[in-house]
């Protein structure tokens, strides 16, 4: 059953609602924790006319406004799955561990961001926001395929995925720069532990932030590439919470 997230003080799509039609979204990676508080902060907010969720796994949620299409990582290259989306939200990723290779990380870090990016832009989506990771780094960074060197790889994958949503052809792109995620029960191993210990980001905030964000960028017919750090996540937020655009 569908829980609607804790009640924000102001939404961006509700003011923007004002000035343009009621958006669709399309959602990538819905059953991870990220894609989940997502799709749970865009079912709450009425001025979303449509919310599309794209996997091989059906969201953990009902409702009247959810649809669901499904599809493979081999699909996410296919224009008509993206038929009718005004904003894209993309939270697709695995772990080394999950993938089994190296090469088998970046067909999903790198090569299903960079397919669904394609795709939807061919669709004519207008808006595309990746969930990508503090650190990323952009430009053809050193990707090292050893396992002791993961975390260059990571980081080298997370910049070629942001390089990609960027090179698509989007009137907007923001790519989602967290730290450490509290991701509550769907925390990776050890997640649980730095959490309590460190300043995790809840998931819900990093869903409010995007969402607002692809109203705002929808609303305002803004142009161009933002990329928002871990801090800037954090602050916008804490202005949501506070009803401040």
């Amino acid at each position: 059953m569908w829980r609607a997230p804790r009640p924000r003080a102001h939404s961006f799509l509700a003011t923007a609602a004002a000035d343009t039609a009621m958006a669709t979204a399309a959602v990538l990676g819905a059953t991870g924790a990220c894609g989940a508080a997502i799709i749970d902060a865009l079912l709450a907010d009425s001025a979303w006319a449509r919310v599309v969720a794209i996997g091989r796994t059906p969201p953990a949620v009902a409702h009247p406004k959810l649809e669901t299409r499904p599809a493979a990582l081999a699909d996410l290259a296919t224009p008509a799955l993206f038929s009718g989306a005004d904003a894209v939200f993309c939270a697709l990723g695995t772990t080394r561990a999950a993938a089994g290779s190296a090469a088998a990380f970046r067909a999903v870090d790198v090569g299903g961001v960079a397919a669904a990016a394609g795709a939807a832009a061919a669709a004519g989506a207008r808006h595309f926001c990746l969930v990508s990771a503090a650190g990323a780094a952009r430009g053809g960074a050193w990707a090292p395929t050893a396992a002791l060197l993961h975390g260059m790889l990571y980081r080298a994958a997370k910049g070629e995925a942001e390089d990609a949503v960027e090179a698509a052809g989007f009137a907007s792109t923001t790519a989602l720069r967290p730290g450490l995620l509290a991701r509550g029960a769907l925390a990776r191993p050890g997640e649980r532990w730095a959490a309590a210990l460190l300043s995790a980001l809840p998931v819900a905030d990093l869903a409010a932030v995007a969402v607002a964000d692809a109203a705002a960028a929808l609303a305002e017919g803004r142009t161009g590439h933002a990329a928002l750090s871990d801090r800037e996540i954090r602050g916008r937020a804490e202005g949501l919470e506070q009803g401040v655009q």
